[in-house]
């Protein structure tokens, strides 16, 4: 019974053998090889395809592809939309010839993730042979950008082909034919010549706009210059290059380079839209919009970058929508900037009109209505072209009129400079006239203001002793007196005084407040007020000199209910004809007596003449000098003046020096050299008060030679 069994299932199964031989034998759609065939097209009528929409397991098998129910194709390039299952397509190759012939069986779409051929073997069984994007290049049999496999038909054979196509969730279209070993190759060079030619025109544009960024520091041509780069990047992946030479053997961007290029070209195609058409000045609401549109444009970039499949099918979904809504949207964008006005618009419309005729042929092409053919295969690549040719010619037309504007704009400035320039020399000749006859009446002016404080200086030269009786009443005497101005509130007094039946010299030198013309009229009323006191002096007294001095300046100055603090500072001295006795006293100003080569200071009332605030009583000093003393009185303009290398004052350490460092000094000797070192000290430095210091010398045979 066994045998039996075991004859009837061999016998069983070598009917089914040759009946399903026989089936696919007389394949009613095979395709027969005659040996001179360069291109065949796998259409609806030779390829015949299943979808396995429940991703059943397949068992590799004849017997079980028997079973399976596969249709003709829709079309002759179907597209299969945003799918994950595997699709399985089938179709039967006959050599009618003697001898083997080797044919390639070529993919339209470079981009499938996934195409594995099985042939059938004598067994039954199917031989696996993976071919797509993920395989690694070094295990592929043909080196192309294309997928390729090359099928072996043995002479006389009927065989039979299944490959499983699956595309990871991407847009989904398909096309294949068959093609000779030499036709596959020679129309792949000339395809990627062509290519060739369209990067080399993609990458000139790139640079060419680059340049202009830098030349120009336009953001137009920046964002135009990121587009364009993107958009290589992106025509590199879809074509097969970008797997091919760029990242061959990377699973990840050969996965994610194809959403995140075309979301990134995108967003700057975007923002070069919005610059080029001026939208915040022609279209400020259409602007904004499209400026919220750029952030669903960065979160999709953001989406096609995480390692999720989830999240990189939805990039791929949403910039295809996105894509397609920008396309629908910008286009009436351009026509209204043009019914505005705005020239540019023109070939932005053209160019844009150009790239989107492109896309919808290669979309038709896909969907199998329009035939597959050099132009519709390229179309896209040919509408990319000229787009952007069209608009770099449109940012130079657009630069070029920028410039043509600004130049006119510069013409209208400088033809208004010019006007404003006539108008303002006008104005300026007028007021030149005008100052210049300001600058006459003031130098009449002037002329005259110099000629009344001349007639002043004058004035104050006849009350001041004159130089015979000074040499007369101080014969070893030396004075320096430098004014600051013309005239000065500095002065010297010297008079003789005959009390009691003795002969006196009063001498004295004041600084008054102030310099100049003020200065000069306090001078006068000063030495107006020490005539007055001498004339009522009753004894030879300094001291009461000074305060009948004050007395008289008060009054004279307090005339008015207004109060004035004006006043004078003095060094008064009274030498005694005969004697060798000084009467010195001072009123903010010292005596200083030198002596061997030392200087002795007497220092002063530190109260001025003049203020009544003060009730303090002038001292009086009295003192025997002795042959070869000088004496010092001076104002405080040699020691306030500011000079040396460092700016500072003279003070009366600087003074003190200049009169002990005098070998054998003489009183005019002294006066010379602390001239010199106090002028040497200035420089160039402006004086800065007036300066009065008068040197007696003590020998007491000339001064009583002249009686005193």
């Amino acid at each position: 019974m066994k045998p039996l069994l075991v004859s009837l299932f061999l016998s069983f199964s070598f009917a089914f053998s040759v009946s399903s031989k026989n089936r696919f034998n007389n394949f009613p759609n095979q395709i027969s090889l005659s040996g001179y065939e360069d291109y065949i097209p796998l259409t609806n009528k030779t390829l015949f395809h299943w979808e396995n929409k429940h991703s059943k397991k397949v068992t590799l098998t004849e017997w079980n592809f028997y079973r399976i129910d596969f249709k003709q194709l829709p079309n002759p390039s179907p597209n299969f939309g945003f799918i994950k299952h595997d699709v399985w397509f089938h179709f039967n190759i006959k050599n009618k010839q003697i001898y083997d012939q080797v044919i390639f069986l070529s993919i339209n779409n470079p981009n499938l993730d996934l195409v594995e051929l099985n042939k059938v073997i004598e067994t039954g069984s199917l031989i696996p042979l993976d071919q797509g994007d993920l395989v690694p290049e070094h295990l592929k049999r043909i080196l192309s950008r294309k997928i390729a496999f090359r099928l072996e038909i043995p002479g006389r054979s009927s065989n039979n082909f299944y490959f499983r196509v699956n595309n990871g969730g991407e847009q989904f279209h398909f096309g294949a034919s068959l093609q000779s070993p030499r036709y596959f190759y020679q129309n792949e060079a000339g395809e990627n010549y062509f290519l060739g030619i369209y990067i080399g025109i993609l990458c000139f544009v790139i640079l060419f706009n680059f340049f202009m960024w830098l030349i120009t520091k336009e953001k137009l041509s920046l964002n135009y210059s990121l587009y364009l780069v993107t958009f290589l990047f992106l025509q590199l992946s879809l074509l097969g290059f970008g797997k091919l030479y760029f990242w061959p053997n990377t699973n990840y961007l050969i996965n994610h380079a194809n959403p995140f290029f075309a979301s990134a070209s995108v967003l700057f195609l975007l923002r070069f839209s919005r610059m080029y058409l001026d939208l915040g000045t022609l279209l400020p609401k259409i602007d904004r919009i499209f400026k919220v549109f750029q952030l669903p444009l960065i979160a999709i970039i953001v989406l096609s970058l995480l390692p999720f499949e989830s999240a990189y099918t939805l990039s791929i979904i949403a910039v295809n929508g996105f894509t397609l809504v920008l396309n629908l949207f910008i286009l009436p964008v351009a026509i209204i900037a043009i019914r505005k006005g705005y020239q540019p618009a023109k070939l932005f419309l053209i160019a844009f009109l150009l790239l989107v005729i492109s896309v919808f042929a290669f979309v038709l092409k896909n969907f199998g209505i329009l035939p597959s053919n050099f132009f519709t295969d390229f179309g896209f690549q040919f509408g990319s072209t000229a787009e952007v040719i069209l608009f770099s010619l449109g940012i130079v037309i657009r630069f070029k009129n920028f410039r043509e504007e600004a130049i006119n704009r510069l013409e209208e400035i400088n033809e208004i400079k010019e006007k404003a320039n006539v108008v303002l020399e006008e104005k300026v000749k007028l007021r030149t006239e005008e100052i210049e006859f300001q600058k006459k009446e003031i130098e009449e002016k002037n002329d005259e203001i110099i000629s009344s404080i001349s007639y002043a200086k004058r004035i104050q030269e006849a009350i001041l002793p004159n130089p015979l009786k000074r040499a007369h009443l101080l014969p070893t005497s030396a004075l320096w007196y430098a004014p600051k101005d013309i005239v000065a509130g500095d002065f010297y007094w010297v008079e003789e005084k005959h009390l009691a039946g003795i002969d006196y010299v009063f001498f004295a030198v004041g600084d008054c407040t102030g310099h100049g013309v003020p200065g000069a009229m306090m001078s006068v009323l000063c030495t107006n007020a020490l005539n007055a006191a001498l004339a009522d002096l009753k004894s030879a007294s300094t001291m009461d000199l000074l305060e009948h001095c004050n007395t008289l300046l008060l009054d004279n100055l307090s005339q008015h209910s207004e109060t004035i603090n004006d006043g004078m500072d003095i060094s008064l001295c009274c030498f005694e004809s005969g004697s060798k006795t000084l009467i010195w006293s001072g009123a903010n100003n010292p005596l200083w007596i030198l002596r061997n080569e030392e200087i002795i200071e007497f220092s002063p009332t530190k109260r001025p003449i003049g203020n009544s605030s003060i009730s303090a009583p002038f001292e009086e000093h009295k003192m025997v000098l002795n042959e070869g003393d000088f004496l010092f009185i001076f104002s405080d303009g040699i020691i306030d003046q500011f000079g040396g290398p460092k700016g500072k004052k003279f003070k009366k350490s600087g003074l003190r020096e200049a009169a002990i460092t005098i070998q054998h000094p003489t009183s005019e000797s002294l006066v010379k050299s602390i001239r010199n070192e106090v002028e040497n000290w200035m420089s160039h430095t402006e004086q800065i008060d007036d300066i009065a210091l008068l040197i007696v010398g003590i020998e007491f045979y000339l001064l009583c030679k002249k009686g005193l």
